[in-house]
């Protein structure tokens, strides 16, 4: 044979045999897209896509069951129009998560023999296509001065983001808003709640889901920032207040000198009141609290970074006007004196004529209805205040004295404005003395200090015998039809020992 012609032979066996071995490569790895070849004669029905979606982990491919299929072979179609394998499978469904965000897929099924060898059906060339939007990765849940902070990862090809809750273990998710950032703070988190988010991408419009989304998603039990209502300066020391946080175990109260940047600590209370003693004359402070673990290791919320500044005037929770005028606390102009708000040393001299002319007045009402009043203890001054506050310690414990006699500076006695009336204990409750009063006091600008059942906002327990001179208009209001509103509830400021 010619060496011309045996060249010839020799080339055209080598190319067949490299088009044999791409055509079998192509038998188990890919296909041209309008080739329907494969290494045995097709002997099953097409699968048929039934859908094609976006899932928390990629994209969800699934397809009809095929009578006889041993396996199925996946494949989405390149950027080169040709058909690539990405996995063999007995199931009915893939998950594949190697698509890439904002990217758009073309997919097709085919059935394959056992061995993954020999294509056994054909496929649909047109396939499934969807536009991938992956669900977005949440980086944090976190507490911050206005509410519950949420931060994920930006998702190529997203418009916007919709960001939803769960509450205390509860199955259903519920929207908390919409944004076209990759951060969201949701201002309606109630604290002490425990909750868990996740997000998803929606259209431009809202209307329409483009992913899927983490349904596990992720935890925060939240704790609200402080809200500071005020920072007055006292005889004391600068008294900082705050609403309480509900599920807030301590609390770490923070100040700033002349406007500097960096805050110091003050010092930590379990109480909703902070006095600092160690403010200097003639600084400019500013306050702010932080809510702290019961150990005091760890910070549980976050705070307000502008903070409170030192004042002489404040506003209660419930909108009230306070100032302080020569260490005395006047809300909505009446004297208060409690376990947050104390007098200074000095304050008082005795019953006040405004007090002393009302009781007058009442006992000779009280005469006509056949009742006999009398003041049992009137005005004390801090000294008598603190001996008698002593005496209740040293016999019953600091503890259990809190409960039903004031520490000096405390005492509403030292006003001028209160009384003891007949006689001091619970002997006087339930007599025709105590119930004439508590219907009638308020006629003659008294009221029923402390009510039963109030304890918690006045922090001393039921006294049937104290009352306090605040004038009849506010009395009415206070005896609201024998239902007893105290002063702490209505003004809306605390009684709490700092």
């Amino acid at each position: 044979m010619p060496k011309s012609i045996k060249k010839s032979v020799l080339s055209l066996s080598i190319g067949g045999l490299l088009i044999l071995a791409s055509l079998m490569f192509a038998g188990i790895t890919s296909f041209a897209t309008g080739s329907n070849s494969q290494n045995a004669a097709s002997s099953l029905s097409t699968p048929v896509l039934s859908s094609v979606s976006n899932t928390d982990t990629g994209i969800k491919i699934s397809w009809g069951k095929v009578t006889g299929a041993e396996k199925y072979r996946v494949f989405y179609k390149n950027s080169s129009g040709v058909w690539v394998g990405i996995v063999n499978t007995g199931s009915t469904s893939y998950t594949w998560t190697g698509a890439k965000s904002g990217t758009k897929y073309t997919f097709t099924v085919r059935c394959i023999s056992a061995d993954g060898k020999t294509y056994t059906s054909p496929y649909d060339k047109t396939g499934k296509t969807i536009n991938y939007i992956a669900a977005p990765k949440i980086s944090a849940a976190s507490n911050a001065a206005t509410g519950a902070k949420i931060t994920w990862g930006k998702v190529a090809g997203a418009a916007k983001y919709r960001v939803f809750y769960k509450a205390n273990g509860e199955a259903t998710w519920h929207k908390a808003g919409d944004t076209t950032s990759t951060s969201y703070t949701w201002t309606k988190a109630k604290s002490g709640t425990k909750y868990v988010f996740t997000v998803r991408c929606i259209s431009a419009d809202g209307q329409k889901y483009t992913s899927s989304y983490d349904n596990t998603g992720k935890s925060l039990s939240y704790i609200a920032a402080p809200k500071i209502l005020s920072a007055v300066s006292l005889s004391t020391g600068v008294l900082v207040s705050w609403d309480k946080v509900k599920g807030a175990a301590n609390y770490r109260v923070f100040y700033k000198a002349n406007g500097e940047d960096t805050w110091h600590k003050a010092g930590d209370t379990t109480s909703v009141n902070y006095t600092w003693t160690k403010a200097k004359s003639g600084t400019k402070y500013t306050f702010t609290v932080r809510c702290i673990t019961k150990d005091g290791k760890s910070y549980t919320s976050s705070y307000d970074g502008k903070g409170k500044a030192q004042s002489s005037t404040f506003t209660t929770s419930k909108g009230f006007k306070g100032e302080v005028k020569n260490g005395v606390v006047y809300i909505d102009g009446y004297l208060i004196a409690n376990k947050t708000y104390p007098l200074p040393k000095s304050y008082g001299d005795g019953i006040t004529s405004a007090a002393q002319s009302a009781f007058n007045k009442m006992k000779e009402g009280a005469k006509k209805d056949g009742i006999t009043l009398s003041i049992a203890s009137g005005y004390r001054s801090y000294s008598y205040q603190n001996k008698i506050y002593n005496n209740y310690c040293a016999r019953d414990g600091k503890k259990e004295a809190d409960t039903y006699s004031a520490r000096p500076g405390h005492s509403e006695h030292q006003s001028g404005l209160a009384m003891d009336l007949n006689k001091v204990g619970n002997a006087f409750n339930g007599t025709k003395e105590a119930k004439w009063l508590a219907k009638n006091c308020y006629k003659y600008g008294f009221i029923l200090r402390y009510p039963q059942g109030k304890t918690n906002e006045t922090g001393y327990v039921y006294e049937s015998w104290h009352f306090r001179y605040v004038g009849e208009d506010l009395a009415k209001k206070l005896y609201n039809g024998g239902d007893w509103i105290t002063m702490e509830d209505y003004f809306g400021f605390t009684s709490e020992y700092c």
